[in-house]
């Protein structure tokens, strides 16, 4: 099922996919609530279609590794989904 890995700043947390319950966005960053713990990144900067993007592609994207890199506002998102050989 694949990893998501959520950075900011010199900060990496990686965690399996099937753990990462959901994705919140909040008024100062964006919370990821795990089985066992919950992640807020905060950051009074954070454009809201970067939230947006962040929530959508937990939401949406079910196969592969995410990648969340909370430094990146114009792309905070990247998604990285093996292919399959026949």
């Amino acid at each position: 099922m694949g990893n998501v890995t959520i950075k900011k700043g010199s900060a990496t947390v990686t965690v399996p996919r099937r753990d990462l319950i959901e994705v919140h966005e909040t008024h100062d960053g964006v919370m990821f609530n795990c089985k066992s713990c919950h992640f807020y990144v905060t950051d009074n900067g954070l454009p809201l279609t970067t939230k947006a993007q962040v929530k959508a592609s937990f939401d949406m994207v079910k196969e592969g590794d995410l990648l969340f890199d909370m430094d990146n506002y114009q792309h905070p998102v990247s998604v990285s989904i093996p292919t399959i050989k026949k």
